[in-house]
């Protein structure tokens, strides 16, 4: 909804700003729809941002919480378990001093050799 709001916004001021160029409405006309419609424009992208880092904070809980019942919840493993694993990391980066851990839920773990 707020996409097809901002969208519409942006819109308006590329019609405003072809008006204007055109010479169809003055300058002051110009200047004060154009001063509202950047505001307007402004307040639907932070909230777009806002939404948008919520959702992505939702993610990382949810995320974090299957990792917590898969570690605290399980039976103990005492052997690799490849399905457990994938379900935890989501990659591993290994360099000459140290490997990395990238967990589904976004953290980092650094391990140095």
């Amino acid at each position: 909804m707020m996409n097809r709001e901002l969208l519409e916004s942006l819109k308006q001021v590329h019609f405003l700003t072809q008006l204007h160029s055109k010479g169809v409405i003055s300058a002051d006309i110009y200047l004060e729809r154009r001063t509202a419609l950047d505001k307007k424009t402004a307040e639907l992208q932070k909230k777009l941002l806002s939404s948008q880092q919520t959702n992505k904070l939702d993610e990382v809980i949810g995320q974090t919480e299957k990792l917590l019942s898969i570690l605290y919840e399980g039976t103990p493993i005492t052997r690799f378990d490849a399905d457990i694993f994938g379900d935890i990391v989501d990659k591993i980066e290994v360099g000459h001093e140290a490997f990395c851990f990238y967990l589904k839920n976004g953290l980092h773990l650094l391990e140095k050799r």
